[in-house]
């Protein structure tokens, strides 16, 4: 996959926004572990955790009902930004050793 593209339809108006690929994890946990090398706030917070685990509630209840799931707003203290953003090369797909390829071709 090269990117991520998202589709939004609202009142019968479709919005289209393509995303670049990236690697949002890696970065994350080069950031959390700074956090706790130099004695730090890491982020995410656990707030931020909760408030994704709210919103994969929603869209499990929305799914299940069929209706839209409106949340009440929460106050995030930790945004991550661009300026967070690593730019590192790919790594290549390891060989197996003495295995066969665990992918199927």
């Amino acid at each position: 996959m090269e990117g991520l593209e998202h589709y939004l339809t609202v009142d019968g108006k479709t919005r289209h926004k393509a995303f670049s690929k990236r690697d949002q994890f890696a970065p994350q946990l080069i950031h959390f572990s700074r956090g706790v090398l130099e004695g730090s706030e890491p982020g995410p917070t656990a707030e931020e955790g909760i408030c994704d685990i709210r919103i994969v509630e929603a869209i499990l209840e929305s799914a299940r009902t069929g209706r839209k799931v409106e949340l009440e707003p929460r106050e995030q203290r930790y945004q991550p930004s661009l300026q967070q953003e690593l730019k590192k090369p790919a790594l290549s797909k390891p060989k197996p050793i003495h295995a066969p390829s665990p992918s199927l071709k």
